[in-house]
């Protein structure tokens, strides 16, 4: 958008463009840990960890990974529910040189085997609760090494014999920032298909100064992560935020309604992201007030798009403004809602660092003017350096312009308004689901000739998978829409599971 039709709306105050500094992206928290070392970093369960705490803790899991033999750009794998030991783990990872592989805690079997041996990771952070239900998929796995957060189970490694072992000393390990990659995400959106998404040191550092600068935020903030750190609304939402500006963050295990509102009143938090659903449910709960929200500044609403009903409600009823933002995990958080501005249905304008555009879907090249739906894409520091594929990577980066796939509109006053996907996606829960994915599965069904999945919308969750199937010859009435199902179910975490078949003669057009 050459005009920069946002601008109109643009927070008094806020720079529109800021210098990203290149260093690998641990040093954010070793700077607070120099400048603020006794102040409190993470409070989670009654416990409060230290800037100082952090830097050093995580300087000991870089040693023991060092120790392992790992070299630089092997890859370590994180499942597991947010704790304490989730944020020493990417840490000490980033510390030694390593990619991090962030996997969702619910990932199960064959989903789960195929990240861990896709990424041919060395190491496996993760907690009882995973490794208990995955224990027979991490064996198949071929890790060399399982390390459990909260105790020792048979051969395992127990996170704290590692920080009573190793020494406080980060190893010395060369980081290029803008070429080496610090994590590694498997929702591959664009692409329309799971596979390894890279992100570097410096987009990751980039990402924390883009949205801490828009939205203001500061070393007095108090954020709390109520979604969990592995879905990038999470990570950017609330732990990249904080590390980059020295903000407390206040951490829950799982999302729990009641809870969120005590720890918001208790620890006086001033800023808290989620999806839809959570704001949705907290709206809902018998003891939703605002006598829990005075402190909030704000809170932020992404992974779907906000139901107007919702977000009134929330709003009314907690006193505490509700912006919406967009984002994707080849981009991180691109669009946010200023904080100056109340609008209802809107994805926000491109925030700090971000250029947008909205080009014809066809050509990909000709710009759009206001009113005129178009496919969105952007230029910022923040962008996933590729894909796994190269082919991939050419197609969804051209020129520096990330085509993002999701098709939007913009007013008059440069607000953006999402308007559908051109890619191949469904939104359950704000969790991406890649129909591709599922078919693959179900075709091979032996009684399977043909299928598609598509998304179904569903008020309460946004879309569930429905699969259309058109059998092989002679199989009508052998096999029922509830086998094809489970057939699919038994190899996916739950938010991925189909939810309808339906048996066709023929595939309907999309």
């Amino acid at each position: 958008m050459s005009e920069k039709l946002w601008y109109k709306v643009w927070p008094e105050k806020v720079p529109k463009i800021v210098k990203v500094p290149e260093i690998a992206y641990h040093e954010v928290l070793r700077e607070n840990a120099r400048k603020y070392p006794s102040k409190p970093a993470l409070i989670f369960e009654n416990k409060i960890f230290t800037f100082k705490d952090l830097d050093e803790q995580s300087d000991k899991v870089a040693n023991f990974l060092v120790s392992l033999g790992l070299k630089k750009d092997d890859c370590v794998a994180l499942v597991m529910s947010n704790c304490p030991e989730w944020l020493l783990s990417f840490f000490g990872a980033s510390k030694a040189g390593l990619r991090t592989v962030i996997i969702d805690p619910i990932t199960m079997t064959e989903d789960l085997l195929f990240q861990l041996t896709d990424s041919n990771s060395k190491v496996l952070f993760t907690d009882k609760d995973v490794y208990s239900r995955e224990k027979e998929t991490i064996k198949k796995s071929g890790i060399n090494y399982v390390v459990l957060a909260d105790e020792k189970i048979g051969e395992t490694l127990f996170f704290d014999e590692i920080l009573e072992k190793y020494e406080a000393k980060a190893p010395d390990v060369k980081i290029n920032p803008k070429e080496d990659v610090v994590m590694v995400l498997y929702y591959a959106g664009i692409a329309g298909r799971t596979e390894q998404v890279y992100h570097t040191h410096y987009g990751t550092v980039a990402t924390g100064l883009a949205i801490s600068t828009f939205l203001e935020v500061t070393e007095k903030d108090v954020g709390i992560l109520a979604l969990q750190a592995s879905h990038l609304l999470g990570f950017d939402g609330c732990v990249v935020v904080c590390m980059h500006t020295g903000a407390t963050m206040v951490m829950q295990k799982r999302f729990e309604p009641k809870q969120v509102m005590q720890l918001i009143k208790e620890y006086e938090v001033t800023f808290w992201t989620g999806a839809p659903l959570m704001f949705d449910v907290v709206a809902k709960h018998p003891d939703f007030s605002k006598e829990y929200f005075k402190s909030l500044r704000w809170c932020a609403s992404g992974g779907a798009p906000l139901p107007v009903e919702i977000h009134e409600k929330f709003e009314k009823g907690s006193g505490a403004p509700l912006l919406q933002v967009y984002g994707m995990t080849e981009s991180h958080l691109v669009t946010i809602t200023p904080l100056t501005r109340k609008v209802y249905g809107s994805m926000g304008i491109p925030i700090t660092n971000v250029d947008a555009k909205i080009v014809d879907p066809k050509t990909g090249t000709k710009e759009l003017k206001p009113g005129e739906v178009g496919e969105l894409i952007v230029k910022a520091p923040t962008i996933m350096k590729g894909y796994i594929s190269a082919e991939d990577t050419s197609k969804a980066i051209r020129n520096g312009w990330l085509y993002t796939g999701d098709l939007v509109k913009m007013d008059e006053n440069g607000m953006l308004y999402f308007a559908g996907f051109k890619k191949r996606m469904i939104k359950y829960k704000a969790y991406p689901i890649f129909p591709r994915d599922l078919e693959d599965i179900l075709s091979k069904h032996p009684t399977v000739k043909e299928c598609l999945v598509v998304g179904k919308p569903t008020p309460e969750v946004g879309q569930i998978p429905k699969a259309y199937v058109v059998l092989k010859p002679g199989c009508e009435g052998k096999v029922t829409a509830e086998e094809l199902m489970n057939f699919v179910n038994k190899c996916v975490a739950a938010y991925k599971k189909l939810r309808e078949v339906e048996f066709v003669k023929e595939i309907p057009k999309q």
